[in-house]
C-alpha cells in the first residue's frame, strides 16, 4: 500500500523537528556551517542578530568570537531548545521576521541561515533584515538553492 505524505507548514515543521534539530545531523547545515564559520572574524565588542535562530546554533559561535547576542524565532518549540543553552538563555526573543522587534540598525552583523525561503514574501524579510544592520556592518543570508527547495 503506498505511504500518503502529510504536508506541514515550515513552523510546523520546525516545531516537529525541535526535539532532535541539534542530534540529527543535516549535510545542508554542515556544508553551511563550513564554509559561514571561517568568513565571521573577529566579533568582539560587536552585537550579532541571528533571525529564525533556530535552537541557536550560530549564537554560541558569534559569542565566543566575542559577541554580544541576540536570537529571535518564530518556533517557541525552537526557542526552548535553544534556552537551554546557558550561554545564550536570556537573549531570546519570538519574533516574526517579517517584524523584526528591534531599532533600525542596531546590529553589526545580522545573520538569516537556512530560513529565507521558508519565509514568505523573502522581499519583506530581506527588508527587515537589512534595516536591523547598522550602516557599514554585514548581512549575511544563506538559504537552499532553489532547485533543492522545489523538491
Amino acid at each position: 500500500m503506498p505511504s500518503t505524505a502529510i504536508l506541514v507548514s515550515p513552523l510546523e515543521g520546525y516545531r516537529l523537528w525541535a526535539e532532535s534539530w541539534d542530534n540529527d545531523p543535516s549535510p545542508i547545515v554542515a556544508l553551511e556551517s563550513r564554509f559561514l564559520a571561517p568568513r565571521l572574524g573577529d566579533l568582539r565588542g560587536k552585537l550579532f542578530l541571528d533571525v529564525a535562530c533556530g535552537t541557536g546554533r550560530w549564537l554560541l559561535e558569534a559569542q565566543a568570537r566575542g559577541a554580544a547576542v541576540l536570537v529571535l524565532d518564530l518556533c517557541p518549540e525552537m526557542l526552548l531548545r535553544a534556552q537551554a543553552k546557558p550561554p545564550i538563555a536570556h537573549r531570546l526573543a519570538r519574533a516574526d521576521a517579517r517584524r523584526l522587534p528591534v531599532p533600525d540598525g542596531c546590529a553589526d552583523t545580522v545573520l538569516c541561515a537556512l530560513s529565507l525561503g521558508h519565509i514568505p514574501p523573502a522581499d519583506t524579510v530581506v527588508r527587515e533584515l537589512a534595516r536591523a544592520v547598522r550602516p557599514g556592518g554585514w548581512l549575511i543570508v544563506t538559504d537552499f538553492h532553489p532547485q533543492a527547495a522545489r523538491q
